[in-house]
Parts: structure tokens; C-alpha cells; sequence
């Protein structure tokens, strides 16, 4: 892959989460009470909110003659990791919102990565099929 690939793939991840997010939100208040609903908008915007840290700092690395090291990156990334498993735990714990919802909404991120990653595979396939019927 080159640098303009891996953007296309972060900016079709962040792009296809918001579809998701909405899709499960919609959904969500369409068949469950709002407290479920409300626990899925929860769960949702912290799954987007640590996308959108992704998509900035991956973004960011692949900027041409930008040097980024793991080791100025990752410790970021645990940190958002931590903080987000505080904010789920005292979700939970204190019975904030709905646990129900918040599993639903922190979903969001595994419907959007096996989507994207059907599309990719499609497009593999499709391009295999036709290079061996020529």
C-alpha cells in the first residue's frame, strides 16, 4: 500500500462508522426504550470520538517526510485506551446508561471493520476473477 491508500482506507473507516453509528442508533430507538437508546449514543460517540483520534494521528504519520516513531505514538494511543475503559467502568458501575446500549453503540466498531474489510476482500476477488478470465 502507499501512503494515499492507507488515507482512503482511514477516511472510508471514519466515514463508514458514522453510517453505522447512525444505522444502530436509528435502529435502536426505532425497536428498544430510550434508556437503551440513550446507552447506544453513548457507546457510539466514544467509539467515534477514539476514530476521529485515529484518523488525526494516522493522518498525521503519513504526511510525506513526516518521521513518526511507535514510540511518540503508542503512548498516546494507551492512554485514549485507558481513559475509554474509566469512562466504560463508570458507565457501568454507577448505572449511567444502559448496558445493553452501551454494548450496542460500542459495536459500532466491529460492524464498521468487518464492512470495510468485506469491501477490500470483494475488491480482491472481483480483481482476481478477472485477471484469470483474460
Amino acid at each position: 500500500m502507499n501512503g494515499r491508500e492507507e488515507r482512503e482506507l482511514v477516511l472510508r473507516l471514519y466515514f463508514y462508522g458514522w453510517i453505522v453509528f447512525l444505522a444502530l442508533l436509528g435502529a435502536s430507538a426505532a425497536l428498544f426504550p430510550m434508556d437503551v437508546t440513550a446507552g447506544t449514543a453513548v457507546g457510539g460517540l466514544l467509539v467515534m470520538g477514539n476514530l476521529h483520534l485515529l484518523r488525526r494521528a494516522v493522518l498525521k504519520a503519513l504526511v510525506p517526510g513526516n518521521r513518526v516513531t511507535p514510540g511518540s505514538v503508542l503512548p498516546f494511543f494507551y492512554l485514549c485506551f485507558i481513559l475509554t475503559g474509566a469512562v466504560i467502568f463508570v458507565l457501568i458501575s454507577q448505572h449511567i446508561v444502559n448496558g445493553l446500549g452501551l454494548l450496542l453503540g460500542l459495536s459500532v466498531f466491529i460492524v464498521n471493520v468487518f464492512l470495510v474489510v468485506a469491501r477490500l476482500t470483494g475488491k480482491i476477488v472481483y480483481k482476481t476473477i478477472m485477471k484469470e478470465a483474460v
